[in-house]
């Protein structure tokens, strides 16, 4: 396939041969290959080994670069495969608490709603501009699950970084 091997350079310090095409945000080669738009690296590996990939199949990079389609860096597993090699190179990294960007509120807020008594979720979810949902999954430790263990994000126990919850039990 000639067309392919024109859209690849091959780095010779690292071996990878670096998708100099069309890339998805994430630096992921795409390829418009018989009628579709289809993942590089997933093109490579099928035309170097014959194996026809279904949806199921992900295609790893020993290289964790994610422009290469050198097949000698590819090999096939599942979701579950990709996420482990992924977490076990230290590229897992699902921010939590605060640091994450779409959390609507802060550590305290989050320790005082697992506090309240006597209001409905909703109540509370009100109070608070959440749904109830989300009131619940901080209350049984789904979402913020890290208060469980008694210490913030950044390691202090609750009583250095929560005085509003320490007045509380003191009063």
């Amino acid at each position: 396939m000639e067309r392919f091997t024109e859209k690849y350079t091959i780095n010779t310090a690292t071996g990878c041969w670096e998708w100099a095409g069309a890339k998805d945000k994430h630096g992921y080669g795409r390829f418009y290959n018989d009628g579709r738009n289809a993942m590089a690296h997933r093109v490579s590996f099928e035309l170097k080994t014959g194996i026809t990939l279904n949806k199921e199949q992900h295609i790893m990079h020993s290289c964790d670069n994610p422009c290469c389609v050198n097949p000698a860096h590819l090999s096939i597993g599942d979701h579950k495969a990709n996420m482990r090699d992924m977490a076990s190179k230290g590229r897992a990294y699902h921010p939590s608490g605060e640091a994450n960007g779409r959390a609507k509120i802060n550590e305290t807020q989050a320790r005082i709603i697992r506090r309240i008594q006597g209001m409905s979720l909703q109540a509370i979810g009100d109070l608070f501009g959440l749904s109830y949902k989300a009131v619940h999954y901080i209350r049984i430790g789904k979402r913020w699950a890290y208060l469980e263990q008694g210490k913030t994000k950044n390691n202090k126990s609750i009583a250095q970084s929560t005085p509003f919850l320490r007045r509380q039990e003191a009063g």
